[in-house]
């Protein structure tokens, strides 16, 4: 009676090999997002030349590929072969501890040989592949009901690589949830025909990139320059932002300005690895390839919010839909969605819409956190421009009760509605258009000359002596104490500055007389 062949075949060998791939699939998405892993990938994608997502899909390939192989051969020096391997009824001939060492050396040789080929050709023969045979370990097909078990294993591993398509959906070992996105796009307010223009004045910013025109909803709204201060490594840091009071509900608000985005490296994040991105999204794949363009196309901003959504909707939930909508190439919608939640603070769910301001639109995640020191809630927008290719982002931020979001919504409409951006802003501008919005700008500006310093500290005093007048005057307690602490800011910010001296000076004045309620200094009637 001849021998039994336990040489195993090409379809066992191979539902193994790719069973052991899958796994280095799952564990490269995984650990891909931990720094030294991403430094590694990048030094080997560096060292392909080629550009695009064909170079990407061939790093990552190479990556999985490599932790393949080091699976493989830690299985098979410890088991005498692979997770897979085991797992469809497959075993080594070699025993003992040698033997362990001959398997490892088998996974060795494959993984220089296997990219060849040419170890494999035995096969076509039903025989045992050159790798084994140089390394003395061969495979055998498990006997009895071990190898029964093996075979109805085989529909549970087509399901695990098939499963695995979707490993880019696991970042840092967690699986990856989808934002709430509501892409109801929310327009400007048109300013209506019978309003009364007396008050409306103009507002340029070169901190903050745009110019608009507006009266403040009547002056309801006061806005004061800010001045946070801080301390990196033996340097300080002094970052400008508006704060935003509403004197009809007492509501304080900030609107900073945060660090720039660059559309062109985020859109170059999920084009990559994909094939299919430049028909799918053939005006921005186009604008991409322009790199002196600052303006996206409005049919490539169209495609941006298309591939947003897709990015920030992706979960395990509508994975089917996705593949069915825009290809089974996960690993770049997922990198922009991690790159887009990295630009948001931590600590709230977000959600997601788009919102003109002016003529640009933004981006808007909107996320409501807790103290969990106290009861208060703070509710925060991060704004990230669209119709640019670099722009920066922008944080506005008030109290989470009612009269606040009624105040966000009144300040939002009367002052952002016909704000133009990107405007050429100069000095004579400033000098014309005076505004608490000029402080932020030219406060600590040294290369203005004494004249024109002297106007902009002129204007400075007189702002904060006519709105401290009105606080005190109007029993505002809250904003007395925000003008008061703000006047301090710029009391400290101006230390070291000769030229702020006499300013300095005066706020001191200015504040006493604010804090101890003089009324006489004021000039306001004491009420009998």
């Amino acid at each position: 009676m001849p021998a039994i062949n336990r040489n195993p075949g090409i379809l066992v060998r191979c539902l193994s090999y790719l069973g052991d791939f899958s796994f280095g699939q799952l564990i490269f998405h995984g650990l891909i997002s931990v720094s030294h892993i991403q430094q590694l990938y990048n030094v080997l994608r560096s060292q392909i030349s080629i550009d695009g997502s064909g170079g990407d899909a061939i790093a990552t390939f190479i990556s999985v590929y490599i932790i393949t192989s080091i699976m493989r051969f830690y299985g098979s020096l410890i088991f005498g072969v692979s997770f897979f391997q085991w797992f469809l009824g497959l075993s080594s001939n070699a025993q003992g501890l040698s033997g362990r060492f001959f398997s490892a050396s088998r996974v060795a040789i494959e993984f220089i040989v296997l990219p060849l080929g040419i170890g494999l050709l035995p096969l076509l023969k039903d025989e045992p592949t050159y790798i084994e045979r140089a390394s003395t370990s061969l495979l055998k097909k498990g006997r009895g009901f071990r190898g029964v078990l093996g075979f109805f294993a085989r529909p549970l591993v087509l399901v695990f690589i098939f499963l695995c398509v979707f490993a880019p959906l696991l970042r840092n070992l967690a699986v990856i949830e989808g934002v709430n996105v509501e892409f109801s796009e929310i327009p400007n307010v048109k300013i209506k025909a019978n309003t009364d223009f007396a008050k409306f004045r103009f507002f340029p910013s070169e901190f903050f990139n745009f110019v608009t025109f507006g009266d403040l909803d009547a002056d309801r709204f006061i806005i004061l320059p800010q001045f946070e201060v801080t301390k990196e490594a033996s340097q300080t840091r002094i970052r400008p932002y508006l704060g935003i009071f509403d004197t009809k509900n007492d509501s304080l608000g900030y609107l900073k300005k945060d660090r720039m985005v660059d559309w062109r490296q985020l859109a170059k994040l999920a084009k990559r690895g994909n094939p299919f991105f430049n028909s799918s999204y053939p005006f921005l794949a186009s604008d991409l390839e322009q790199n002196e363009l600052n303006q996206f196309s409005s049919q490539a901003i169209i495609e941006i919010e298309e591939l947003m959504i897709a990015s920030l909707e992706l979960s395990f939930k509508n994975v089917s839909r996705h593949v069915k909508e825009h290809g089974p190439f996960l690993g770049g919608y997922v990198d922009l969605r991690q790159a887009l939640m990295s630009l948001l603070d931590r600590g709230a769910t977000p959600r997601a819409d788009t919102v003109y301001l002016g003529d640009r639109k933004f981006l808007r995640f909107r996320q409501l956190f807790e103290d969990v020191s106290s009861i208060e809630k703070k509710y925060r927008e991060t704004l990230i421009p669209l119709s640019v290719s670099q722009g920066a982002i922008l944080k506005y931020e008030w109290d989470a009760d009612m009269n606040a979001a009624v105040a966000r919504r009144d300040f939002s409409t009367s002052f952002f509605s016909q704000a133009k951006w990107d405007e050429l802003i100069t000095k004579e501008t400033h000098l014309q258009d005076l505004s608490p919005l000029s402080l932020l700008d030219n406060l600590l500006n040294n290369s203005l000359d004494d004249k024109e310093q002297e106007k902009i500290q002129e204007y400075a005093y007189k702002w904060f002596y006519e709105k401290s007048r009105f606080a005190l005057q109007n029993g505002q307690k809250k904003l007395s104490v925000w003008l008061s602490l703000t006047m301090n800011r710029i009391y400290l910010v101006g230390e070291g500055r000769p030229k702020l001296d006499k300013l300095r000076k005066m706020f001191l004045m200015l504040r006493h007389s604010l804090e101890k309620k003089d009324y006489d200094f004021f000039d306001i009637e004491r009420k009998k």
